[in-house]
Formats: C-alpha cells, sequence, structure tokens
C-alpha cells in the first residue's frame, strides 16, 4: 500500500469517539504537504455503516487539496473479549496487534484521538530506526507524586522490572511494523496477557514490557502531554496529546478552558469553519472556566501551594508570542 514515503496513520474509534478523532485527523490532513500520500487507518468497533459514512463525508473539505486516503477497518471485540477493557471497550488492543493487521506497511503511527497536530506527520517519519520496536512519549509521573509513576508498582508486584525512562504512553507510537512481524511481537504481547491478565493500564504496560530495551523515546515535541505543555514551545510544531483534557469533555469541575484547550477549538474555528466551543459549554461555562485558568494562570502560586491543586488542574499557560505563532498555522483551506 503506497511507498516509502506515504504515511499511515491510525486511529481506533467506536460511535461515541467520532468527533474528537475526526478533529485529530483532520489537523494530520491539514498538515500534511511533503510529497507522499496520508493513509488514515480507522478501526471501528460498533460503528454503523451509516454513521461512518457521514463521518467520512466531513474530510471531502480537503478532497483537491491534500493527498489523503481514509481507510476503514472493522475490529471485532469479541476476539479481545478475555482480556481487561478500557471504557467498555477492546480497542485498546488494536495498537498491541497492528503489525498482523497492515501486512503491506513497515511504519505506522497509532495515534489516539485526543490528539492534535501542529506539523506533518510525515516529518515525524524522519525519526525512524531500524532497531526499535517503537518510539514514544515517556509517560510521566503524576504532578504532585513526587516523581513517582505508580504505574510501575503492578510490574514489581509480579516480580518484573520496568525502568521508568522505558515506560511509555501508548497514545502516541511510531510503530515499526516490519520489525515486530520479525520479533512476533504481537504473540508475545497475547502471551504476556494470557500470562498476566490484570494490568491496569492494559495494552500501554504490555508493549512497554514486551518491547523492552528494543524501544526509544520520541524528542519532547512529539506527543506533548496538555497539563505539561509549558516545557515545549508549540511554535515549534509537534503534536499535543490531551491527555484527561479532553477538549471535548467538561465533565468535571477541573476541566479549565486553557490556552492548550482552546488551540483545539481555534484550529476547529479557524481551519475547519467550525466554532465547536458553543457546542461544548454555556456561555457561563465558557465564561467562569476561562476566568478561573486566566486568574491561576497569572497567581502560580495558588496551584504551586496544594499537592492536590497540582496534581489536578492544567493552569499554565502560553506566552503571547507562543501563542500568536501557533495561531499563524492555521489558515482557511
Amino acid at each position: 500500500m503506497g511507498n516509502n514515503a506515504d504515511v499511515h496513520l491510525v486511529y481506533s474509534t467506536d460511535a461515541n469517539y467520532l468527533e474528537p478523532v475526526f478533529v485529530s485527523a483532520a489537523s494530520a490532513i491539514y498538515f500534511h504537504t511533503a510529497p507522499g500520500r496520508l493513509f488514515v487507518h480507522f478501526f471501528l468497533e460498533n460503528v454503523p455503516n451509516a454513521k461512518f459514512e457521514a463521518f467520512k463525508a466531513q474530510f471531502k473539505r480537503f478532497e483537491g487539496k491534500r493527498d489523503f486516503e481514509l481507510v476503514g477497518h472493522l475490529w471485532d471485540p469479541l476476539e479481545f473479549d478475555r482480556f481487561p477493557k478500557w471504557n467498555n471497550t477492546s480497542l485498546i488492543y488494536v495498537r498491541m496487534v497492528l503489525a498482523e493487521r497492515l501486512m503491506d506497511v513497515d511504519w505506522a503511527i497509532a495515534c489516539d484521538g485526543d490528539t492534535l497536530w501542529l506539523s506533518d506527520p510525515a516529518d515525524l517519519l524522519a525519526l525512524r530506526d531500524e532497531t526499535k520496536l517503537f518510539l514514544a512519549s515517556i509517560d510521566p509521573p503524576p504532578a504532585g507524586s513526587d516523581g513517582i509513576n505508580r504505574s510501575l508498582l503492578w510490574f514489581e508486584k509480579y516480580g518484573m522490572h520496568m525502568p521508568q525512562d522505558q515506560y511509555y504512553c501508548a497514545g502516541f507510537l511510531l510503530l515499526n511494523l516490519r520489525f515486530m512481524r520479525e520479533e512476533k511481537f504481537c504473540q508475545k504481547c497475547i502471551d504476556f496477557l494470557d500470562k498476566y491478565p490484570d494490568p491496569p493500564l492494559c495494552e500501554q504496560m504490555v508493549i512497554c514490557y514486551v518491547g523492552k530495551g528494543k524501544t526509544a523515546a520520541l524528542p519532547p515535541k512529539w506527543g506533548v502531554f496538555a497539563g505539561g505543555h509549558h516545557r515545549v514551545d508549540l511554535s515549534e510544531g509537534g503534536v499535543i496529546h490531551y491527555v484527561q483534557t479532553l477538549p471535548t469533555r467538561f465533565d468535571k469541575i477541573n476541566r479549565l478552558l486553557s490556552d492548550v484547550v482552546l488551540i483545539w477549538y481555534e484550529f476547529c474555528k479557524r481551519v475547519l469553519g467550525e466554532d465547536r466551543l458553543p457546542l461544548h459549554l454555556s456561555w457561563w461555562g465558557r465564561f467562569w472556566r476561562r476566568a478561573v485558568f486566566i486568574i491561576l494562570k497569572h497567581n502560580q502560586w495558588i496551584e504551586n501551594s496544594c499537592r492536590y491543586l497540582k496534581a489536578h488542574l492544567h493552569a499554565k499557560g502560553m506566552p503571547l508570542r507562543e501563542w500568536d505563532a501557533v495561531m499563524a498555522k492555521f489558515k482557511p483551506l
């Protein structure tokens, strides 16, 4: 399927997650201008044909302006029914067995729907390393946790050692599918789950342990966690990963209307021509969540004074120069 210049981007989704997946894929297509076609693969669980056709129709705005192709794949939830689910779905295991599902693809980028591209996905392929099974962002310990990632305690319970500097976030992966097939990576992951059927973070813990010693970390700009975006200059591009801060979800009081969340909505408005913010927040919700963020942004001592607030609020703001540079990337189609 395609040639060495092509990019294969992979999402997995059910009917409830189509909106953020569309925006993420749209941002990838928007920024893709390098030679080669961008193949966007969707592994689907319980998405009716009519709904998927309507979903694909949203991408027509890019036809003739970007070189891309959408590819749908059906996912059988019963195949992994014996393993733990995440949010009542087994779609998380797509990344674990992707090498056996895309047999004619050598490299792929597996990406969560709660991401926003600020660079051409083809730029990521420059980091390919044939000696690595995958490259990813290190999964950082939660704020206020004294630098300890509690997920690693699960490995200790079973007498396994998982180095923290090789424990990655599975939500954004540059996958060497060819090497995975050679190493029988997929079967090793399934065997691991059959032996240890209760990993709290499911496939993330599995692929990190099975791949241990044959992985590498991505540069910080690839897979920037929204809560820690202040450590990276977003004007340099990359990918924002809205871990626990999905822009479409304001079901908790600590989900503020931050600068980095507004980037997602500004992309929708400026590039897609869709003002999605009023669909998710009333005017009052927009006012108080933005006001609280601005107060905390300029008074960081409030957040830093309490470990609970530091762990649950994401009130770091962006310098105006950085904000303007990011907004300059968003042009109408």
